[in-house]
């Protein structure tokens, strides 16, 4: 699999929470060829079975979320600008930015978010400008607008992935298209390969907005264990803080609140006997992962974390490491065929 391609296949195309269904097309699309049964649901969601043939067989879900960040048009003024809801977004990254408008004709608008120039505003600039004061500028008449664009309609960061150097990608939408890239990397590794109990892989719906998608997964079929894949922070220039990591160090293994301390040290003992280089993550309570909300489905789901590091979360200019969405795939993979049935006794899950 060339990872870079694939990444870049996933995050050019338009996903936010409740508009999936572009996004999950393609990922169906992606897995096919590593799954014995496979199925969208009306929510988006993307399951896929990699099926052991062990009558009565543990089922491991396997999961990363399918949604990226996305705005929504809340207004249309009589000059044909459009107003914007920009929830969980830094109003300071958004002036300037290119966008682009979805319709729900599913026409593409391309656009710009604009404030008053600077050159009109008297003084020294420092305050960011709020997002009540910014609109978008699709560049069309007032009529145009007015009959193409509907309140409710998805906007996005119009950039599309580049290749920076030394195996880093930038782009939008890696949290968790990246994530995903590692579970079809993990897919292709055990395409042909015999296990003791059944993958679900999942691109699950609506984590940006609570996770919904991925309780309705969990609670339909029940896993025995359940492997929340994310990413995490990774360290820059202005963030250094001790729960963030260095990019390209490997897979980073949760512990705590919402994955299970014994398979956390299950993953760690395959990543050394593997020689995958890894990290813990405390993790003492809300793991910000689909682990929350698959821990309560039906009558509880045993759950672990899983994650590598990303710079600048939920912006246009998200950056990862190649070699990390490979290394956390190698070890979904080796993690998979390490398992063993008596692995699912109550004492190693309690």
């Amino acid at each position: 699999m060339d990872v870079k391609e694939t990444l870049k296949q996933l995050t050019n195309v338009l996903g936010g929470s409740g508009d999936e269904f572009r996004a999950s097309a393609l990922f169906a699309d992606l897995i096919r060829p590593f799954a014995d049964e496979i199925e969208t649901d009306s929510y988006a969601n993307v399951t896929a079975f990699k099926r052991c043939g062990v009558k009565d067989a543990k089922l491991v879900m396997i999961d990363a979320h399918i949604d990226q960040m996305a705005m929504m048009a809340s207004e249309i003024t009589d000059d044909g600008f459009v107003k914007f809801i920009a929830q969980g977004f830094d109003p300071r990254q958004l002036y300037g930015a290119d966008v682009v408008l979805i319709t729900r004709l599913g026409e593409a608008i391309p656009g710009i978010v604009t404030t008053v120039p600077a050159e009109l505003q008297y003084g020294e600039i420092t305050d960011t400008v709020s997002v009540d004061k910014l609109s978008i500028d699709l560049g069309l008449k007032a009529e145009t607008v007015k009959e193409k664009v509907t309140v409710g309609d998805f906007i996005y960061y119009a950039n599309e992935t580049l290749e920076l150097s030394d195996g880093a990608l930038c782009g939008r939408a890696f949290d968790d298209r990246a994530a995903l890239v590692s579970i079809l990397f993990a897919a292709e590794i055990l395409k042909d390969k015999s296990l003791v109990a059944d993958i679900l892989y999942s691109a699950t719906a609506r984590e940006e907005v609570g996770g919904p998608g991925a309780a309705i997964v969990a609670g339909r079929f029940r896993p025995d264990l359940a492997v929340a894949l994310d990413l995490t922070q990774a360290k820059c220039d202005a963030y250094n803080d001790p729960g963030a990591f260095e990019l390209g160090g490997g897979p980073v293994i949760g512990r705590g609140d919402h994955s299970s301390p014994a398979w956390a040290e299950r993953f760690a003992e395959v990543a050394r006997a593997a020689e995958i280089p890894y990290r813990f993550q405390a993790i003492p309570a809300h793991s910000k992962t689909n682990a929350g909300r698959i821990q309560i489905a039906g009558t509880g789901v045993v759950t672990a974390v899983l994650s590598f590091p990303q710079r600048y979360s939920h912006s246009s200019v998200e950056i990862v490491d190649v070699s990390d969405i490979e290394r956390t795939g190698q070890l979904i993979a080796r993690f998979a065929l390490a398992l063993r049935s008596e692995d699912f006794g109550s004492e190693v899950i309690s």
